[in-house]
This record gives structure tokens, C-alpha cells and sequence, in this order.
């Protein structure tokens, strides 16, 4: 205890907690590394190397203490020190810094049309630096449908609008994207921000001809997260195509390329608001495509014909797709990933893990499946499957047993039942509960080949170039 003090914390010997005994600063000027101290009400530091500033700043339990690089490490080999920090109660604690050295590396924006490139040099491991505006360095070429950058030329990798901050790590190329008239598979328009998806809704939604959106090819280049307003309170998100009538349906095609949506939020159970009937990410998708989307959503409440990616297909497809997360509920026709799927439609190669709720013919991965229709190669992970009326399956349902095909699909053995019917008694891979698994299947059951269909159009899971084994334990796209 030391002499003099009276009601202060200090008089009360406590020991000192420290987040790490080790710490490291990349090579460039102003990088950080924090140091979180639990207890001490003050303390001094011994052996500051001269490279590195520090600063502090208090709380209640303790302080943060900043170290900051003050100059730049050129050297082609790390430096590492050694400080003391003492704390009031005497306590002492050796704090070992590493700063990593600053390697020179090389920018190169690649203008991704035939048209060359520009190489900046003078970077280095370490650095922040702002991706650069298009127009800053070409100014003889049109920029009208310049749209950002992306780590790969297909948009598949990491975007970056103009102005966005990345770290180099090494030698770096980023290649422009160029938003196309959406005619062909080769100029598709890309989405890169919530207000484009939004738009595209609105656009859509508005019907009469200046929504055309018949052939359209639609890209995402850019993770999204829908937890932000208008669409995180009130009603939530306005799918996109809120009726079955070809002008106000998605008749294009969507290729989520790898990337996720966040957030998605609906609730509108009332018959007097759209959208009561067709809800989800999108409403009605008529002769249209959705493909290559990871989906993690906050909770959809609808009417009947709902789903986690689409209420209602006809004549259309979902392919390669995940839906995480939340619940999905509505009246009939309710599904993880499609509500119904109908006229000619098909959903492969899906799964789901979000619990369902609903009244009639409700499943895990589609509520209902007819009229020359197929549901294939899908995986029902959900955790329950409500129906508080009939036609509950832990994959899908089928309404018509001529014309509706469920082949190769399977559900989760645990999968709960919670205050309606029970499930039809059986399983396979062509019934409605699908061949069993386990709630989370090991990497080696998704990768067998001869466990799924190996001739068209029933195509076994594609580990080499669409899916990889995620850390959490479910796929995820590449």
C-alpha cells in the first residue's frame, strides 16, 4: 500500500492485466498497435524504442495505450524491441514490438478493356492507399459506364469504389469494371451498392415499359448488407417484381457472383399491403434467373408464396444458392429459399438453415413444388419446420405427383417439428423429406461425387470452381 493515500484506488494493490505480451506494427509510417491494461491508474514506460510514439487514453477499468510507428522501416528485415511498462501497484509487465519491414510493391490498375494499364511504384507494405478515379488516369477514354475496381477481372474479387481505402499487402493489380447495357452475358449492369439493388426493385416494380428488364443480366460485384433504413424497419425490404404480371415480375437474370446479402428484413403479413403474396429478395421471377448467392437473413414475414431468395418461379431457375440465418414465415407456400415453384421451374444445388413457419405446404428449402417443376440436388439444414396446417416436408411438398419431380435431395434427421402435423411418414431422395443427414454435414459428404446426380440437369455439388468448405462448417461460393 503506498503511504499518503487515503480514498484513492491506488492504495489498493490490484495486479495488472495485460491483452498481449506481443505486438506488431506494420512498416509504414502511422500504423498502430493497441496494448489494453486492466486496473492500473497510472504507470510508466521504460525503454520506448525511438520509432514508436505512444499515447493513452482511460476508462474506468484501465487504459488503451497506442503505439504508433513515427518513421518508415525500409529495411528488408523486421525490427524487434523490448519496453516495460510499471503500474502503480508496481506491478511490471515486458511488452516485446515487432514492426514489420516496409516492402516496396507495385499498384497496377488494369483498365480491363484492351486498352493498358497504369503501374504506380512507389507503395510499400503496409501503405493505405485510395483507389483512384478512372477519369484521373485516362482521360481519352469514356467513362460513362465506369463502375469501380475489383482485385479480379471477372468482378468476382474484392471491389473498390473510387476514393476507397485499401491496405497493400504486396504487389497489387486492380482492374476496372465497366457496366454494360445488360444485352449480354459479356456487359451484364452491375450492382455494387444497396441503392443500385433498390433501384433495380424500383425499376421493376413500376411496371409499364420503361421497366423492360426481359433478357437484363444483372452482376453483383460487392457484398450488401440490408440492415440499414428504410428497409431494417417498418415493412422492410420491397421485393423485387411484386406481381405475377410480366411487367411487374424479374424476368432477367441475376448472378450473385459469389457475393452475400446481409440484413434482409420483411414483414408485411397484412392482405392489404404489398407484398402480401410473393415476398422475399424478390417477389415473382418470371422466366428469369437467380444464381451464385449467399443469402444471411434478419427474418421475412408474408402471406403465401414465400421465400428466403423468391416467393413464386415460373418458368424460371434458382441455382447455387444459401439461405442462413433468421426465419421465413408466411401462410402457404412457404420455403428456406423458394415459396413456390411452378410452370417449368427448377431449384438445384440450394440449401437452407433458416427455421420456416407457415399454415400449407411448407418445407425447408421450397414450400411447394408442380406443374412440370423440380426441386434437386437441395439440402434442408433447418433447425424446424413449422406447418400449422398440412403439407409439411423437411425439404419441399409436391401438389401435383404427376407433374412435380423432387429428386436427390436431402434434410436434417434432427430437424424439429413444433405445433402442427407431424411428417409424412418415410424418407429418400425422392421424397419430401429427402435421404437424412446430419444438421451439419462434414466437408467430405458435400464433395462426394456419387452421392448426387452426374448427368444433366441434375449436376452433382461443384467443389472445384463454385464451392468451398467455409470455417463455420457450411459451403460457401467462391
Amino acid at each position: 500500500m503506498f503511504s499518503g493515500c487515503k480514498d484513492f484506488d491506488c492504495c489498493i494493490p490490484k495486479l495488472l492485466s495485460v491483452n498481449s505480451d506481443a505486438v506488431t506494427i506494420g512498416g509504414a509510417v502511422g500504423n498502430t498497435a493497441d496494448i489494453e491494461l486492466t486496473c492500473p491508474i497510472s504507470w510508466v514506460i521504460q525503454n520506448l524504442p525511438e520509432w514508436l510514439d505512444y499515447s493513452f487514453v482511460p476508462t474506468a477499468d484501465g487504459a488503451t495505450i497506442t503505439l504508433t510507428a513515427n518513421d518508415t522501416n525500409n529495411d528488408t528485415e523486421s525490427r524487434i524491441e523490448t519496453f516495460t511498462i510499471m503500474a502503480a501497484n508496481g506491478d511490471r509487465v515486458k511488452i516485446t514490438v515487432t514492426q514489420e519491414a516496409a516492402i516496396p510493391c507495385t499498384l497496377t490498375y488494369d483498365f480491363n478493356n484492351g486498352s493498358g494499364n497504369t503501374v504506380d511504384k512507389d507503395y510499400y507494405t503496409g501503405l493505405t492507399v485510395t483507389a483512384a478515379n478512372y477519369a484521373d488516369l485516362v482521360t481519352s477514354l469514356p467513362l460513362d459506364n465506369f463502375a469501380g475496381w475489383n482485385t479480379k477481372a471477372d468482378g468476382s474479387g474484392d471491389y473498390y469504389a473510387v476514393g476507397a481505402n485499401l491496405t497493400m499487402t504486396g504487389d497489387l493489380t486492380l482492374y476496372a469494371l465497366w457496366d454494360g447495357n445488360g444485352a449480354t452475358a459479356d456487359t451484364p449492369k452491375l450492382i455494387t451498392s444497396v441503392v443500385q439493388l433498390a433501384k433495380l426493385a424500383t425499376t421493376v416494380n413500376e411496371g409499364g415499359s420503361g421497366s423492360d428488364q426481359n433478357g437484363v443480366f444483372w452482376k453483383m460485384v460487392a457484398d450488401l448488407d440490408l440492415d440499414v433504413a428504410p428497409y431494417n424497419t417498418g415493412l422492410g425490404w420491397i421485393p423485387i417484381g411484386v406481381s405475377p404480371a410480366g411487367d411487374k415480375s424479374f424476368r432477367g437474370t441475376f448472378d450473385g457472383n459469389g457475393k452475400s446479402i446481409t440484413g434482409l428484413y420483411i414483414n408485411n403479413p397484412s392482405s392489404t399491403g404489398s407484398p402480401y403474396n410473393n415476398t422475399g429478395l424478390f417477389g415473382t421471377v418470371n422466366g428469369g434467373t437467380i444464381k451464385n448467392l449467399s443469402m444471411n437473413i434478419t427474418g421475412i414475414t408474408g402471406g403465401s408464396r414465400t421465400g428466403g431468395i423468391a416467393g413464386s418461379l415460373m418458368n424460371s431457375s434458382i441455382q447455387n444458392c444459401s439461405v442462413m440465418g433468421g426465419s421465413v414465415s408466411g401462410i402457404d407456400s412457404i420455403g428456406g429459399v423458394a415459396g413456390r415453384v411452378a410452370y417449368d421451374s427448377k431449384v438445384s444445388n440450394c440449401y437452407a438453415t433458416s427455421a420456416i413457419i407457415g399454415n400449407n405446404y411448407v418445407g425447408g428449402v421450397a414450400g411447394v413444388v408442380s406443374i412440370y417443376s423440380y426441386l434437386t440436388n437441395c439440402v434442408a439444414l433447418n433447425p424446424s419446420v413449422r406447418a400449422t396446417g398440412a403439407n409439411v416436408g423437411r425439404v419441399g411438398n409436391k401438389s401435383n405427383t404427376t407433374f412435380a419431380w423432387l429428386i436427390n435431395n436431402y434434410g436434417n434427421s434432427s430437424m424439429g417439428i413444433d405445433g402442427g402435423t407431424a411428417f409424412p411418414a418415410g424418407n429418400g431422395l425422392s421424397n419430401v423429406n429427402g435421404a437424412e443427414c446430419a444438421a451439419k454435414p462434414a466437408e467430405a459428404w458435400w464433395t462426394e461425387t456419387d452421392r448426387w446426380y452426374e448427368t444433366a440437369p441434375y449436376d452433382p455439388w461443384n467443389f472445384d470452381d463454385i464451392w468451398i468448405m467455409g470455417a463455420e462448417g457450411y459451403p460457401k461460393l467462391r
